[in-house]
């Protein structure tokens, strides 16, 4: 099943895109200290809303998707962005690399499915695929669900007269998560998200073995995370 169809990519770009902004002029501050050209690559890059303000604030930006409408939201911004997973991702270059909003949770396909028997997320890859990429300095910056992530269901009116509704419930460490969208009452979206929780105390792990500086924290650059969620701050040693 594909991530992000028309519909909900519209929907969260609408309503939850601007989660983040709390958290941008920090990481910008953060990132520009990394070089005298720093270059930003960010990962599940969704409608480019955080790499255009980086940008627009001096930093080269390249950014990944598995979601072809929100690689479309994105491209309208004038920004520079592929269709891959976050594990396939080139980071040569980078001086830093984001992944906002638990990306490195899901497990994916390079068209954007996600495959069954996954292997716990994508974060574990990634972080080292970071690790060889980034120079001494770099940064590594992302929010994971943690073991103590809530089950919710709820239902939250989007304006338009569209209708986000969420059912959520745990199969051992997956948060399987139902997701629909509703236009003046009739469905018109439909998706299942599975998304892993994570052990912070294997990433604190991880990341230290593979030459990592971490800080673990439920903030990340300012911006409070949601009820179970960790950020996760590494600097390249």
């Amino acid at each position: 099943m594909s991530l992000y169809g028309q519909t909900f990519s519209q929907v969260h770009s609408d309503a939850f895109a601007s989660f983040w902004t709390p958290a941008f002029a920090g990481l910008i501050r953060a990132i520009k200290a990394t070089s005298p050209l720093p270059r930003l690559v960010d990962l599940g890059c969704g409608d480019g809303l955080w790499m255009s303000t980086a940008q627009g604030e001096g930093i080269e930006t390249r950014g990944c998707d598995v979601s072809l409408s929100m690689l479309a939201l994105a491209a309208d911004r004038g920004l520079d962005v592929v269709g891959c997973s976050a594990k396939e991702m080139d980071l040569s270059h980078a001086t830093a690399v984001t992944a906002l909003g638990e990306v490195l949770c899901y497990a994916h396909g390079s068209e954007g499915a996600q495959d069954g028997g996954h292997d716990g997320g994508q974060w574990r890859a990634v972080m080292a695929k970071a690790a060889r990429a980034l120079p001494l300095g770099g940064l590594f910056i992302c929010d994971l669900l943690g073991l103590e992530t809530p089950v919710r269901s709820a239902s939250h009116d989007v304006g338009g007269g569209r209708t986000l509704s969420v059912n959520s419930h745990l199969d051992g460490r997956d948060m399987c998560r139902e997701i629909t969208v509703a236009q003046d009452g009739a469905v018109v979206s439909s998706e299942r998200h599975v998304q892993t929780l994570i052990d912070p105390a294997e990433v604190l792990a991880e990341g230290t073995r593979l030459g990592f500086d971490l800080r673990l924290s439920d903030t990340l650059a300012g911006c409070r995370l949601l009820p179970g969620r960790f950020g996760v701050w590494a600097v390249r040693i």
